[in-house]
């Protein structure tokens, strides 16, 4: 699949969907529904960056015939608000106190969740290039670059081996029909 997104074949890709895939949460469900939200025929589409990213991280297993991409989503702590936090998705993601890879460094992540300046908004996209205002607990108000961290509630790749083959399911980022602070909160099933 990262062969099939560095080379943007958009063909491609849709032969790995399953016959149900899930476009978003209510955005529809197949390959006719994944080309109309995302035009993956334009090189300009979002979805290269979405993909792009969510392949460079590992993902999660959970059980032998269920997997996720990235492993923040599923490994995110239940406790915490998931619109107000990131997660550094590598060691020695480097703290900037302005939002340039030129500004002062102030510190370091390590696989570390953090908490944001201000919570984000859904439908949560992160930039490629672009930076991250975080509220460090030892060194205050700082930036991060968006490519070395990921949020929970972004958007999210889901694989299920069928008959014996995996087949990509959905490609989904939490929206207000399936808000991340009510999901939170619920009380039992």
């Amino acid at each position: 699949m990262r062969k099939i997104v560095e080379k943007r074949d958009y063909r491609a890709l849709e032969l790995l969907m399953g016959p149900t895939f899930r476009v978003e949460f209510d955005a529809g469900k197949g390959p006719r529904d994944f080309d109309a939200h995302w035009l993956p025929a334009s090189s300009t589409s979002l979805l290269w960056d979405v993909l792009g990213q969510l392949l460079s991280m590992e993902g999660n297993y959970y059980s032998k015939s269920l997997y996720v991409v990235p492993f923040v989503y599923a490994r995110f702590p239940i406790d915490l608000d998931p619109l107000g936090h990131v997660v550094a998705v590598r060691e020695n993601a480097e703290l900037f106190a302005e939002p340039r890879a030129d500004g002062q460094k102030v510190g370091t992540l390590n696989y570390s969740i953090v908490p944001l300046a201000t919570p984000m908004a859904i439908p949560v996209i992160l930039r490629a290039g672009g930076y991250i205002e975080v509220m460090h607990p030892e060194f205050g108000r700082c930036f991060v670059a968006s490519a070395d961290v990921y949020h929970p509630s972004a958007h999210r790749a889901f694989f299920e081996r069928r008959n014996g083959k995996w087949q990509w399911i959905s490609l989904a980022a939490a929206t207000l029909a399936d808000p991340p602070e009510l999901r939170l909160h619920r009380k039992g099933p």
